[in-house]
């Protein structure tokens, strides 16, 4: 008597995604469930999409960074915040994303929030640090300043000695005709000569060594709260914004 074929196995379908799996298979290619433990592992499309998003966060993070400082120097060269600036940054931590990930994830916006946030505030922080306040510049422009920067510069270089410089900045400070007052005269009228055959570019210099040297006596934060407004913030959020949009768009 001939046998009877066995009967095949039967498919079986997945717990937790549904796929219909081949006999004996015991993990699900879809979502990683072992079907005989119950755990779940990292899929090969998961780990792919981890390392896309690996490299996503370094090239975000290097465009992001680079164009802040770029950014933070523009300003510094120009002497004024550039807050427009900003927007640059969001789209250059976006653009480093969507070079970088070659599929579409839903981390993406993310990385380049991050990273954009921290290109602005390495930005900003270089404007902070070295550009001339507009209240410096104000201040240096003030001729009694320019006179007494003038009477240091020349006791710096030793044309006069520091006796007579602290006289000559002194208001208070009475001149005789003894040596010393005739002295402190010759000093006071080769001030005076100076300043008054300086060029405007030369003043112009002079005023900004002034206002540099406020600047450097003045603190980090209130330096952070003359130059930040609100114009500050709304180019920030324009920055974001466009960083955290464009990756959305990503379209495989």
């Amino acid at each position: 008597m001939p046998s009877s074929p066995e009967p095949s196995a039967k498919k079986t379908w997945c717990p937790t995604c549904g796929k219909l799996l081949e006999p004996d298979v015991v993990l699900c290619t879809r979502c990683g469930r072992h079907l005989a433990t119950g755990h779940r592992g990292r899929t090969l499309v998961e780990a792919r999409e981890g390392d896309h998003v690996a490299v996503a966060w370094i090239a975000a993070a290097a465009a992001a960074v680079g164009a802040g400082v770029a950014w933070g120097l523009l300003a510094v060269y120009a002497g004024a915040p550039l807050r427009y600036g900003a927007c640059a940054v969001g789209l250059a931590a976006a653009a480093g994303v969507l070079l970088a990930a070659r599929r579409r994830n839903p981390r993406l916006p993310f990385v380049a929030f991050t990273c954009t946030v921290a290109g602005l505030m390495i930005g900003k922080l270089i404007a902070v640090v070295w550009i001339v306040p507009p209240f410096a510049l104000e201040q240096a422009q003030d001729q009694r300043r320019m006179y007494e920067t003038l009477v240091w510069e020349m006791q710096a270089d030793k044309r006069i000695d520091e006796k007579t410089a602290g006289t000559l900045v002194d208001d208070e400070a009475s001149i005789d005709d003894s040596e010393t007052g005739r002295k402190v005269k010759r000093a006071e009228a080769m001030i005076q000569e100076r300043l008054g055959a300086m060029s405007a570019d030369e003043r112009r210099q002079l005023q900004l060594r002034i206002a540099r040297a406020i600047r450097d006596r003045t603190s980090l934060l209130e330096r952070a709260r003359l130059l930040l407004s609100p114009w500050d913030v709304a180019w920030f959020l324009a920055a974001i914004a466009l960083a955290g949009l464009l990756p959305r768009l990503h379209r495989r």
